[in-house]
């Protein structure tokens, strides 16, 4: 990944980001707690190629979309529309009024069990041209993928739309949907690729693939916001007083429910060895950017280092950390977990074992725990290729000796 890539490139490969997340369906938290990605909004003005790119980036990733106009779209098409049906309940014919959506809605349905399609993507384009009503029928399928009685999980959903200054209807979203979406904000094709692209063809946009087992980055991605947001608890939730105040009230800010989504959407792009100008794009997009900002520098200065240091011989043999306060090495231990998520080789799983074994002998069982249990470290479905359940049980049995309570209660101990 380019380190100085253009602002139009970054926002590109965060869409591919945030459309892959949401096809996933939903996530389950150790205990028990269900999270999903949120929906995608692009933003943009007129004729710069916002649709065009989305449908580009879909044709190469073999997926199935419907692209409707929302502004030519009558409300009752995404919750359906009325009509007397006759049914039998028991041996009695009633007639009863169903809610029957439109034509769209069931091919997206059909598609999502024909395993052709990698994916499954509802574009709705000129959501701010369309008639306030319309545009609110619009918001509640895109945001939790039910369309009437029909619940689409692991559909992605993405609102396209032009700035609310330049909009037919001066339409926007309101900042309690807002915060429901990721935002991505002047959105287009750099003038470069699009001279290329007039000139000799448009070819794939560029994007980034998740790698399967990205939902495991989820957890750590959340222990380090969290990490943040104890030590910064006016960040946590917005006061109403704080969204009135912004002259831009329409976008993304932050709140409990949107920094769920925004580690969410920051835990795939780490996954993805995204950037940090990528990663900031998507967080801003659902905490806004003032929030972004703060805990990028937050992170900053921490003072870390580089993760691939606590993976080196030298300090797996005799190494501190940089600070040994029980927040620095948790956000430590994160980030090693963040860095071994994306570079997942035989080699640094038995590192990473290792590091997870000096983490107990310099007293941070805890700690260690909790990222294996991020990680699923000890289980033998984890392991990279390359490694046999033969080698994995002969590293994992002397340090799961430094872990007993772990050991009775994972229920690890059966496959040793």
């Amino acid at each position: 990944m380019a380190a100085h890539m253009d602002r139009d490139t970054a926002n590109i490969i965060a869409a591919g980001i945030a459309i892959q997340a949401q096809n996933y369906g939903k996530y389950e938290t150790a205990s028990g707690v269900m999270m999903s990605a949120p929906a995608l909004a692009l933003e943009g003005s007129i004729g710069i190629g916002k649709s065009s790119i989305i449908e580009a980036m879909l044709d190469y990733w073999e997926y199935y979309y419907e692209l409707i106009q929302v502004s030519q779209q009558e409300p009752e098409a995404a919750s359906g529309f009325p009509k007397v049906v006759a049914m039998t309940i028991g041996k009695v014919k009633e007639f009863v009024t169903a809610l029957i959506p439109a034509e769209w809605v069931g091919n997206l349905k059909q598609a999502m069990s024909n395993s052709k399609y990698k994916g499954v993507a509802l574009i709705a384009d000129e959501m701010s041209e369309a008639p306030r009503r319309t545009q609110l029928a619009y918001q509640g399928p895109l945001l939790n993928r039910m369309f009437g009685r029909i619940r689409l999980v692991g559909l992605a959903t993405i609102a396209i739309f032009n700035p609310p200054a330049i909009s037919t209807t001066n339409g926007s979203f309101s900042v309690a949907v807002a915060n429901r979406f990721c935002m991505l904000f002047d959105f287009k094709v750099s003038f470069k690729e699009w001279r290329r692209g007039m000139l000799e063809g448009f070819g794939p946009p560029p994007v980034v693939k998740l790698p399967k087992d990205w939902q495991k980055s989820i957890r750590i991605a959340m222990e380090y916001i969290m990490l943040y947001l104890e030590q910064n608890p006016r960040m946590v939730q917005a006061t109403e007083e704080e969204i009135l105040e912004r002259e831009e009230a329409w976008k993304p800010i932050y709140t409990r429910r949107s920094w769920t989504h925004g580690a969410i959407l920051w835990a795939a792009a780490q996954a993805a060895g995204c950037d940090q100008q990528v990663q900031h794009l998507l967080l801003a997009g659902c905490v806004g950017e003032k929030a972004s900002q703060d805990f990028f520098h937050w992170k900053e200065r921490l003072k870390l280092g580089d993760a691939s240091e606590y993976l080196t011989d030298d300090w797996l043999k005799n190494g501190e950390f940089k600070n040994n306060q029980g927040d620095v090495v948790s956000a430590t231990v994160a980030m090693v977990s963040m860095y071994y998520m994306r570079n997942k080789t035989p080699k640094t799983f038995m590192r990473m074992l290792r590091f997870i074994e000096k983490c107990a002998d310099l007293k941070w069982e805890g700690i260690a725990v909790s990222y294996i249990n991020s990680l699923d470290l000890f289980s033998p479905s984890s392991l990279p290729k390359g490694i046999s359940p033969k080698d994995w049980k002969e590293v994992v049995c002397p340090i799961m000796s430094k872990f007993p309570d772990f050991i009775q209660q994972s229920g690890i101990a059966e496959h040793l």
